[in-house]
């Protein structure tokens, strides 16, 4: 959990499909930006946010796209802002484009947290991840009231007030208590603030329409059974899978763990699945775990990527390699996958690293975590400076960047 300093949301084109890989290869040039302007801002810009107009992000930590409807919608969690801006159409955004709506404030000019306490209940509070369901929903895990709010198909609402349906990690919309005041935490809790800001977190929905909820204050991540989710849904259901810890009511991590370990997760922030159903974690232990269906309470991880393991021939393996995630207290944040190919947000290195399927991965015998075969915003698997060792960002770097989401 940290302030972040990206003010901006770039959109890269994918261009052609490697056939040897069966990945996506990226344009090294992203196509549009969001939040700024131009690509290049002077050190005094590019690290303060504009007057807020509907168009601009202070620290942005979540996106996702709708493909339910014609054109592909696109949403992005506007963290310290405290709302979710909104665009039509992510193909037709033009550079420093205003959003076609602002949910979570009052208007697009209203930027103050919300509290579900307070007189905008169903306002946001540094809201840190966005997921859409088949049929348009929007989820929003609203960290800074310990929830997730549900907003049914947002475009399709009459306004100007967007409003949700259901409250998921607590009893209704008027409590944010982390683990809702619980000493322990319990199938329907979640705790992802704490008095230092939000944690990052991370959502996704599977091919059955379940949710699956990064609740890192928990060191766990939760799915919500779709069952649980139907219209007329109850405020405050409870999941019925929880991974990274052995039960519900429990949070602590084990004795002794280390990065290698595949029984535990540590602040897991961000999830997602391929085709085959596999979901993908990343955590605080500078790594991305894969958990293959089906799924089952205290579940281990089957791989881990992002951690090599020193050998007889390797016993001081590089800091910074095509085998390695994150970078001291900086781990990986967010994943996304194209074509099965899973793309790993690597913020401690300044970049965006793209691995094979997960049925293509090197037997672990072989090597202990896949290497990856793409990178993004540095120059080669080495590099790993912010804005790849420049004074000013450009449309080829990142600095610390938090997540993505793929429109294809």
């Amino acid at each position: 959990m940290k302030t972040v300093p990206t003010l901006r949301l770039c959109l890269l084109t994918a261009v052609a499909i490697a056939p040897t890989l069966g990945q996506e290869q990226f344009n090294a040039l992203p196509s549009r930006i969001l939040g700024q302007a131009v690509f290049q801002q002077s050190s005094q810009t590019a690290v303060a946010p504009n007057l807020v107009e509907g168009r601009e992000l202070d620290g942005p930590q979540g996106a996702a796209v709708d493909r339910s409807s014609g054109s592909p919608l696109l949403y992005v969690a506007d963290t310290f802002n405290n709302r979710v801006l909104a665009w039509k159409n992510a193909n037709a955004i033009s550079n420093g484009s205003f959003a076609d709506l602002v949910i979570g404030q009052q208007d697009r000019y209203s930027t103050s947290p919300q509290s579900a306490g307070g007189a905008n209940s169903i306002g946001l509070a540094a809201p840190t991840s966005v997921a859409v369901d088949a049929k348009g929903n929007l989820y929003v895990l609203d960290a800074g009231n310990n929830r997730i709010l549900r907003f049914p198909a947002p475009f399709n609402q009459p306004g100007p007030t967007i409003t949700p349906d259901l409250v998921l990690g607590q009893v209704n919309f008027s409590s944010n208590s982390s683990n809702q005041g619980l000493s322990a935490p319990a199938a329907s809790t979640l705790a992802v603030y704490s008095g230092s800001g939000p944690f990052q977190t991370g959502m996704a929905i599977d091919g059955a329409g379940n949710l699956w909820v990064t609740d890192s204050g928990n060191n766990r991540v939760l799915r919500y059974p779709a069952s649980s989710l139907g219209s007329g849904a109850a405020n405050d259901p409870a999941a019925d899978i929880v991974v990274g810890q052995s039960g519900f009511t429990t949070n602590s991590l084990p004795n002794g763990a280390t990065a290698t370990m595949k029984n535990f997760l540590v602040w897991p922030n961000a999830v997602a699945f391929d085709t085959e159903g596999d979901l993908f974690v990343t955590d605080g232990a500078r790594r991305m775990l894969v958990y293959p269906p089906p799924f089952y309470i205290g579940q281990s991880a089957s791989r881990i990527a992002g951690v090599v393991v020193a050998t007889q021939t390797n016993p001081n393996p590089p800091k910074v390699s095509a085998q390695t995630l994150g970078e001291q207290n900086q781990p990986p944040q967010g994943i996304f996958v194209i074509n099965d190919a899973p793309f790993v947000v690597d913020e401690g290195n300044n970049r965006i690293v793209g691995y094979p399927p997960f049925s293509k991965w090197p037997a672990e015998t072989q090597q202990f975590g896949p290497s990856a075969t793409v990178v993004i915003g540095q120059p080669d698997f080495v590099s790993s400076k912010p804005n790849s060792g420049n004074a000013e960002p450009s449309a080829q770097t990142f600095r610390l960047p938090v997540g993505a989401a793929a429109t294809a």
